[in-house]
């Protein structure tokens, strides 16, 4: 059995359900006992900074990628930080809200949301005639910490997450901004599309690398467990790559193996049949 010596974990639909900050106990007890053979284990999300330090009171973790890429930790030390240029972040932020496109900037700081996405949520509730999407919201929102944009104080952004009414609308926003790709992920439970703005500077693999590369290990030794189409970029740098069972197919179709789902003891169960527990 191969000698893993790094370990890289997504954190929503991987290490927690999605939007929740609390991996299950098992998961906790198999990050403890990997580290203590002497292996380094890693987050590697699509979550800026402050969302996901919420995780790093869980369990000790030797470092982060963080925002997909843009921001990668060692210990305390930044090994590369590359948010977008002002120019790059006032046209997406401009282009997706003049499509009526409702944003979620992802800093450093914390993650900022328009207002007018609860109450365009109110609306579609009251057409519904329930007040699940907003409680669905309000429970994510309050979660992950996240603040209005009222409060964002112009600080440099990582990305953006979009949430659309239409499909069209966000197409037409993403073909204003050529400069970025967009990870696309339909809600069919909510009636949104959302998406993810993707730096072409950078993605979860080039994070992967500059982790090994400042640690000494490399990649072929390296190990790392997620579940969708982000995670791609992580699955291709790594020297074997795991999906989770509640993955999507694209997800599954492209790791090494696929292993329980996150609510099923997965990673736990991951660890022990891959040899990384202590």
């Amino acid at each position: 059995m191969h000698d893993y010596r790094a370990i890289f974990l997504d954190i929503d639909g991987t290490l927690t359900q999605p939007g929740h900050s609390a991996p299950p106990v098992s998961a906790v007890a198999a990050i403890e006992s990997a580290r203590r053979a002497g292996r380094r284990v890693f987050l590697c999300t699509g979550r800026c900074e402050a969302m996901l330090k919420p995780l790093l009171h869980c369990a000790d973790f030797d470092g982060y990628v963080a925002s997909s890429g843009g921001l990668v930790v060692v210990g305390s030390r930044d090994v590369f930080d590359c948010p977008m240029t002002p120019q790059e972040q006032a046209h997406v932020l401009t282009a997706l809200s003049d499509n009526g496109v409702f944003r979620t900037v992802q800093t450093r700081m914390g993650a900022y949301c328009d207002e007018g996405f609860r109450d365009f949520l109110r609306a579609r509730d009251v057409q519904n005639g329930s007040s699940e999407l907003l409680r669905w919201r309000e429970a994510i929102e309050q979660r992950l910490q996240m603040q209005p944009m009222r409060d964002y104080g112009g600080e440099p952004v990582y990305s953006v997450v979009c949430m659309s009414p239409t499909r069209a609308q966000l197409e037409r926003a993403m073909a204003e901004c050529s400069e970025f790709d967009f990870v696309l992920m339909d809600d069919r439970q909510h009636d949104l599309v959302n998406a993810e703005t993707a730096n072409r500077r950078y993605d979860k693999g080039s994070g992967v690398k500059q982790v090994c590369a400042a640690i000494g290990v490399d990649p072929a030794d390296s190990i790392c467990f997620g579940d969708s189409l982000n995670d791609l970029p992580m699955f291709a740098a790594a020297g074997f790559s795991v999906c989770m069972g509640n993955g999507g197919d694209a997800a599954k179709q492209s790791a090494d193996a696929v292993c329980n789902s996150v609510d099923d003891d997965g990673l736990a169960k991951a660890f022990a049949d891959f040899g990384l527990l202590a």
